[in-house]
């Protein structure tokens, strides 16, 4: 019986070992990005996707926004019943992802690849990456609407919140993680499809994605706290049903 219990435990729970080997794994690629930036940027002046592709892409957008993770929430409370008293877990997967890349916008200076759009709606980018992040100032003299958005383009809290739904529905609906998964790298591309940030800022805040839910569905800290409120809606509900069974 303890074996059994213990089992569900590791099952419900993963090991953070997994969540932050990712989150490490994805925190290095955005440093290799750093280099291919530019080039990417500039694959993507014009469009390099077939017309219904280019359109799925934009659509997947709704993944990584919080519309999207109200849907979410409101599905698995409608369609899956016995989920229900982990769906403010999987909320805070998102929110708190999300929370956690906005908070690293504020240490963090620099310039969208869209605000290299010029009045004709034509891409110049600069001779190095490097001006992204250095002559600010400068920059923004060109820019005349928008100023804190244009500067706040690492890292993305659109991956950062896609990641973090998708570790929140993998914990909660195993059977289906490579659709979750795949719905998030699509959000993911998208920013870096419509200009919105730099290839390595999306693997940045898919990093934090990863790291802050994948903390969220262990089994301590504010996880504990979580898990004790689950059970504690399970245990009251088990109580109703036999109620009403006598």
């Amino acid at each position: 019986m303890a074996d059994t219990s213990s089992e569900n435990c590791r099952r419900d729970h993963p090991h953070v070992r997994i969540y932050v080997s990712l989150a490490i794994a994805l925190f290095l690629a955005a440093c290799v990005a750093l280099w291919f930036d530019l080039s990417v940027a500039t694959a993507h002046q014009s469009s390099v996707l077939p017309g219904d592709l280019r359109r799925i892409v934009r659509l997947s957008e709704v993944f990584a926004h919080g519309f999207g993770l109200a849907v979410v929430a409101m599905s698995v409370w409608l369609l899956a019943p016995k989920h229900r008293r982990r769906v403010p877990r999987l909320i805070l997967c998102g929110v708190f992802a999300s929370l956690s890349a906005q908070l690293a916008k504020l240490a963090v200076v620099r310039l969208r690849p869209m605000a290299y759009r010029n009045e004709d709606l034509e891409f110049v980018m600069p001779e190095s990456i490097a001006a992204s992040w250095t002559r600010i100032d400068e920059q923004l003299r060109a820019i005349d609407v928008g100023v804190s958005y244009f500067v706040q383009s690492f890292p993305s809290a659109h991956s950062a919140m896609a990641t973090g739904i998708a570790v929140g529905l993998c914990w909660l609906l195993p059977s289906g993680r490579w659709m979750f998964i795949l719905l998030a790298v699509l959000a993911c591309y998208q920013r870096v499809q419509s200009h919105s940030h730099w290839a390595s800022d999306v693997f940045a805040g898919a990093g934090i994605g990863v790291l802050i839910a994948g903390l969220l569905v262990q089994n301590w800290g504010l996880g504990w706290l979580l898990t004790r409120y689950e059970n504690r809606v399970d245990t009251k509900s088990r109580l109703k049903s036999d109620k009403n069974a006598n």
